[in-house]
């Protein structure tokens, strides 16, 4: 089974040690700059989109049977949750770590039976649903000020349910349930800004395939 999930968090708030930090001046007083070092914890919110095919395995014919008639995903949910992370600024440079988890409640239906397409043979409804899922990623941006533009990639997991119900000739009414833990990896990018000293807010979006 193969998924693709894009995660829109369209808004990110969290709180951080990292803030305004004394720097020289010219005249060797003290100025206040700031700084992306330092660790945070936080919520997220957003969206998800369910992509990409859901491969079965066809029961043995003839006629084969369990063949998807319409394969691809397009589940979508709301999607919220908590992250943590550190982050550490050299110059321009910003090098972080980060995990999150998130709560969702995204399915996709995939309706399968014989090869001929038609309901006389059997057919199989074939739900793929997701609830929780989280992610740990390295990140590397360009820091200027209170901005933080970025980059980041990693690992996400993510726990399945297949729910399927359906109606076979020789077998009669059938309703079956399982459940699986897929990893994966996941890469995108997003920019965030310090809206006061320990408060950051941000738009990342972080495209998982697995």
């Amino acid at each position: 089974m193969k998924i693709k999930l894009f995660t829109l968090s369209l808004c990110l708030i969290s709180l951080s040690d990292a803030g305004l930090a004394d720097t020289p001046s010219i005249t060797n007083t003290p100025s206040k700059e700031f700084s992306w070092t330092g660790a945070y914890v936080g919520a997220h919110v957003g969206g998800l989109m369910q992509a990409g095919d859901l491969t079965l395995n066809p029961y043995p014919g003839p006629p084969p049977y369990h063949v998807a008639w319409n394969s691809n995903l397009n589940g979508s949910s709301a999607i919220g949750g908590l992250l943590l992370g550190y982050t550490h600024q050299i110059n321009w440079l910003a090098l972080g770590l980060e995990g999150d988890v998130g709560w969702m409640n995204a399915s996709s239906n995939v309706t399968s039976g014989s090869a001929a397409r038609t309901n006389i043979d059997g057919y199989t409804s074939n739900k793929l649903s997701q609830d929780i899922n989280g992610h740990v990623r390295g990140r590397i941006g360009y820091a200027s000020g209170p901005m933080l533009v970025f980059v980041a990639g990693g690992l996400a997991v993510t726990s399945t349910k297949l729910n399927l119900e359906g109606y076979y000739p020789s077998d009669g009414a059938i309703t079956e349930e399982a459940s699986q833990t897929l990893v994966g990896g996941s890469i995108g990018g997003g920019a965030e800004y310090a809206i006061k000293n320990n408060l950051l807010g941000g738009c990342p979006r972080i495209p998982t395939k697995i």
